[in-house]
């Protein structure tokens, strides 16, 4: 069952994993709330994503679907959001954030 939240995200940390179509739209929408945004994809298939400011952007790292390694890149984080292109690996980012308190 799911409950509807308003979270502040002005300075906090925020991950996005994947650089495609789908991440483009989520960034887009939570810069307007001045997160901290990181992006991490194994490759930038929106060119778009490339010319927005205040963002740091991780491309050419391949995340591997591996828990320890998501583990690591996560815990920082107040909010990830998985926008790869593989469904198994968005999971298993989204299983861990959630058994580490991670939105």
């Amino acid at each position: 069952m799911w409950f509807p939240l308003f979270v502040n995200l002005k300075n906090k940390k925020v991950l996005v994993i994947g650089g495609g179509k789908v991440a483009f739209k989520k960034i887009i929408k939570i810069m307007e709330y001045e997160a901290d945004i990181t992006v991490i994809a194994e490759n930038i298939a929106e060119e778009k994503l490339l010319e927005l400011k205040n963002l740091k952007i991780e491309n050419n790292r391949k995340i591997e679907n591996n828990k320890d390694e998501i583990e690591k890149l996560v815990k920082e984080y107040f909010f990830v959001i998985a926008a790869t292109d593989n469904e198994e690996l968005n999971e298993n980012i989204a299983e861990i954030c959630d058994s580490k308190g991670i939105l």
